[in-house]
């Protein structure tokens, strides 16, 4: 079973608060000169996003690497008892 992580430890937490921020800041324009809300979404949400599309692929690969090492366990537990037969 996975460990999970703290709930301050979570990049989707922090890109939700992150960007939460700067929409309210938007709202009541304070942000800085030269930086749009458009500016903070692209920055803040695109890597969310992307870590979110790509999380898949990685749980996917990390599945196989464990598959692969319960194959190399067993096969080396048949290998030990064929010997002390």
């Amino acid at each position: 079973m996975e460990e999970l992580k703290p709930w301050w430890a979570s990049k989707a937490i922090w890109t939700g608060v992150i960007g939460s921020l700067c929409g309210v800041a938007a709202a009541i324009d304070v942000l800085p000169d030269g930086l749009t809300q458009g500016d903070v979404l692209t920055v803040v949400l695109a890597p969310g996003i992307g870590g979110v599309l790509f999380r898949k692929t990685a749980m996917g690969r990390r599945q196989e690497r464990q598959a692969r090492a319960r194959d190399r366990a067993k096969r080396r537990q048949l290998h030990g008892a064929e010997h002390r037969a």
